[in-house]
């Protein structure tokens, strides 16, 4: 038919490709053609080995973990505004003390123990469960991963201060009055709770005076 015409064509101007290489010649025994196009073969088995594809993303390669999980309520005397979709929900977490921070991690953050995870959930609905993995990591939390052990990470067994802000306009470098604020004590053993609330007096007065 004229499908294994086509079919057959193909096949042999690709045989006559490769035994048309600088590196055959014409007069090869059936064998050393054989062999030749053995050799092509393999060569284009162990390139497709190679290929990485569009989706491979190489932080999917890193090592899985869970970190911290838990939830985020807010009290109930508390009432949100009639529109939210802006917001946005602020996860942090550092280590409660500066004492098994590494220095140079220390020098760089001028001694304060600086945010190890970090996540932005938008618009969330109360109460709100998080998780907190490797891809939150900051660079301080996964500057001195340790080599000998990949899923091991300097702060690991260190309590952790977990902090949550509720941003009402979604923008993490603004601080508004009306965001709710909360902070609790965590660590990879037990569950954490937080419960937002206003930030008092003083710290709407703060954030008064920080707005433009």
């Amino acid at each position: 038919s004229s499908m294994e015409r086509t079919t057959t064509s193909a096949s042999t101007c690709s045989e006559d490709h490769v035994l048309s290489s600088p590196t055959t010649t014409t007069s090869s025994s059936p064998n050393q053609r054989r062999r030749i196009l053995m050799d092509h073969g393999l060569l284009m088995s162990l390139s497709m080995l190679f290929v990485v594809s569009p989706e491979t993303s190489f932080a999917a390669e890193a090592p899985k973990k869970t970190f911290l999980k838990g939830t985020v309520d807010v009290k109930p005397d508390v009432t949100l505004p009639p529109d939210t979709t802006s917001s946005a929900l602020y996860i942090t977490a550092r280590p409660n003390k500066p004492d098994n921070v590494p220095r140079a991690i220390l020098d760089g953050s001028n001694g304060k123990p600086p945010p190890v995870l970090a996540t932005r959930i938008s618009n969330p609905s109360f109460p709100v469960d998080f998780v907190l993995t490797h891809q939150d990591l900051t660079p301080e939390g996964a500057t001195a991963t340790t080599e000998e052990e990949e899923d091991s990470y300097w702060f690991d067994s260190l309590d952790l201060i977990v902090s949550a802000r509720w941003d009402t306009d979604g923008v993490a470098a603004s601080r508004d009055p009306t965001d709710l604020v909360g902070r609790t004590i965590g660590n990879n053993q037990n569950d954490v709770s937080l419960v937002l609330s206003g930030r008092g007096f003083t710290g709407k007065l703060v954030t008064n005076k920080s707005k433009p």
